[in-house]
């Protein structure tokens, strides 16, 4: 699934799509992942055989590439394209839960690992095929393949696990596991145990009301703002490839050097000492915003393979090490707010922080994308992270500066 959003970025572009029509599809994509989380982790809790869940999610995802092969218009392939990104968000929920009803509780850190080296190896792998099949090849018939892929993983993993009938476990194990936590936020925004209520907005609004209690808040209005400036960078990035000549095999290459980066850093950054959580995310906020600001430049001043390469590199910095760097220390400090009860109300609030932050990123970026240009949209998107970095950085300097208790 790893190409996915390039290759519906070339998609909608080869129909005559606009960085517009991209940005919406991409913000309804953001809310089907958000609802989706909330659907099929009520059906989680629902279902005793969780295997089949994870079987109706691959099948779903092989389906809605072919309705995605078969349009010939851009709303059709968005309407796909959401569906399929709803059935997609199924499958990180189900996949944490199934490895931790299978493996004894102390093998958790290195199932996950296993779990994350093999996500990552397909993920590089998918760009590199796509790349080599672009430049060969119709780019449709590529969903094609996809759809054939999630066929035979579904396949797959109904036969591997026939006759295994693990014990259930509650999805609240999550926040009980530091790395199942993080994990799970790294494969989708949203985390839902139960649906957020309105008291638990109020709650959120009077911890943040008080010096003494706002530190928790700032960090999750971080990521909120962190979403944004993403949702803005990453929505116009290929489009903003494809407008300085370069071809689809180039827009693949791009993105995969910067996920085999990311990759790398994902192993790397799991190491982070607890004392240097707070350090590392603000070094990763930073080198984020470098990245973002030589996008702006390279995309101001170069074209086609100089392009290529310097935002290879700069995406590479942004959303490859900076982005391993910042997410799964800031996710750690969330975990660590966590613990003190009540996880299922304030993990409804961040979720619905964060994908709420992703739509607005998404939306403001094609419209800002497709009336200033390039540049500029990559100009804010590293405008809107400094506040990110001032939000997270007040947060721990009260902290910090406090007595603790």
């Amino acid at each position: 699934m790893g190409p996915l959003g390039t290759l519906a970025a070339l998609l909608v572009l080869d129909l005559g799509g606009t960085v517009i029509d991209y940005a919406v599809m991409v913000s309804g994509a953001s809310l089907a992942t958000v609802f989706g989380s909330l659907f099929w982790g009520l059906v989680l809790d629902a279902t005793i055989d969780r295997k089949v869940l994870l079987t109706l999610s691959y099948l779903g995802i092989s389906a809605s590439f072919l309705v995605m092969f078969s349009s010939a218009t851009v709303s059709g392939v968005a309407l796909a394209y959401i569906i399929l990104s709803f059935f997609q968000s199924s499958v990180g929920p189900v996949s944490n839960i199934m490895i931790m009803n299978i493996s004894p509780r102390s093998e958790w850190p290195t199932a996950f690992g296993k779990y994350n080296s093999l996500s990552s190896v397909g993920v590089i792998a998918g760009y590199v095929f796509s790349s080599f099949w672009a430049a060969f090849a119709r780019l449709d018939l590529l969903l094609l393949v996809f759809s054939a892929v999630s066929f035979g993983a579904s396949l797959y993993w109904t036969l591997s696990l026939k006759g295994v009938h693990p014990m259930p476990i509650e999805r609240v194990a999550y926040t009980l596991n530091r790395q199942s936590f993080v994990n799970r936020f790294l494969s989708t925004l949203s985390v839902f145990l139960r649906i957020p209520r309105l008291n638990d907005f109020r709650r959120f609004r009077k911890l943040l009301a008080s010096p003494m209690t706002r530190q928790a808040p700032l960090l999750y209005l971080s990521l909120f703002i962190f979403n944004i400036a993403s949702g803005v960078y990453n929505t116009a990035l290929n489009p903003s490839l494809v407008s300085r000549s370069l071809t689809k095999s180039e827009v693949f290459a791009v993105n995969m050097v910067a996920m085999a980066v990311q990759a790398y850093s994902m192993q790397r950054s799991g190491r982070i000492p607890p004392g240097r959580l707070v350090s590392s995310a603000k070094t990763g906020l930073t080198l984020r915003i470098a990245g973002y600001t030589v996008t702006a430049v390279a995309m101001a001043l170069l074209t086609k393979l100089p392009l290529a390469v310097a935002v290879g590199l700069a995406f590479s910095l942004a959303g490859g090490y900076a982005y391993s760097l910042f997410y799964v220390s800031s996710t750690s400090l969330v975990f660590d707010t966590l613990q003190g009860g009540r996880q299922g109300g304030m993990l409804g609030v961040i979720s619905a922080l964060s994908g709420g932050g992703a739509f607005i990123g998404s939306i403001v970026s094609g419209y800002l994308a497709f009336y200033t240009g390039y540049p500029v949209t990559d100009a804010v998107a590293a405008f809107i992270l400094l506040f990110a970095l001032y939000t997270f950085a007040f947060a721990y300097l009260e902290h910090e500066s406090s007595p603790r208790t």
